[in-house]
């Protein structure tokens, strides 16, 4: 037994003892049996972290629900000759953003999308190069409402919000960017104009 499998036995039966499903006295004979159950088995664990860094490589807006449903479609999608792998996750990645509908989410679920993987960039539509840059820090949410914020006291101008990479330390660079650069590096998740406008 590998020690990656005796830590995912010891987890499978913590979660079975947590759920009251058996008894913290079996915990140690049902170790060994799921230990037993793991050894014919060859195991590649991908866990939620990996999708974490991988977002935050992109700039993609992650919730923790998500990176979880992400993991699930990975697995799904695994073919037998070529398994998990770096680049098989980016493919699952960026077809979930593309599927995802950024535009008719819920405040509760943009505030979900908290987990630091990528900074924000409110935006105006004029071609000023008034860009205000939140940090990773931030959820969805934050910056949404940060942007609602800028757009009721200038009605005029039509704001966006971006996702951005983190790819350096300064998200300065961000705040640099035209709208035009905006679009090619950074992925829009919400702006105040109507969606027939954009």
């Amino acid at each position: 037994m590998t020690n990656k499998k005796l830590a995912i036995a010891k987890k499978i039966v913590r979660m079975l003892i947590d759920a009251e499903c058996i008894n913290l006295l079996d915990e140690t004979r049902s170790i060994e049996e799921v230990e037993w159950v793991l050894n014919g088995y060859a195991i590649n664990i991908w866990q939620v972290d990996k999708v974490i860094e991988e977002c935050s490589f992109k700039g993609v807006p992650l919730s923790l629900e998500i990176s979880r449903e992400i993991l699930a479609a990975f697995e799904d999608k695994a073919c037998d000759e070529f398994g998990l792998n770096s680049d098989s996750l980016s493919v699952t990645i960026f077809d979930w953003f593309k599927g995802q509908k950024w535009r008719i989410l819920s405040d509760e679920q943009r505030a979900k999308f908290d987990q630091g993987t990528c900074a924000w960039a409110v935006s105006n539509n004029s071609g000023d190069p008034e860009t205000d840059v939140l940090s990773r820090d931030n959820s969805l949410l934050d910056a949404v409402t940060f942007a609602r914020k800028r757009f009721e006291s200038a009605p005029k101008k039509a704001l966006n919000v971006f996702a951005c990479p983190l790819g350096a330390a300064d998200l300065s660079w961000i705040s640099r960017l035209s709208r035009k650069e905006l679009l090619e590096n950074a992925y829009l998740v919400w702006s105040s104009e109507p969606e027939e406008k954009q």
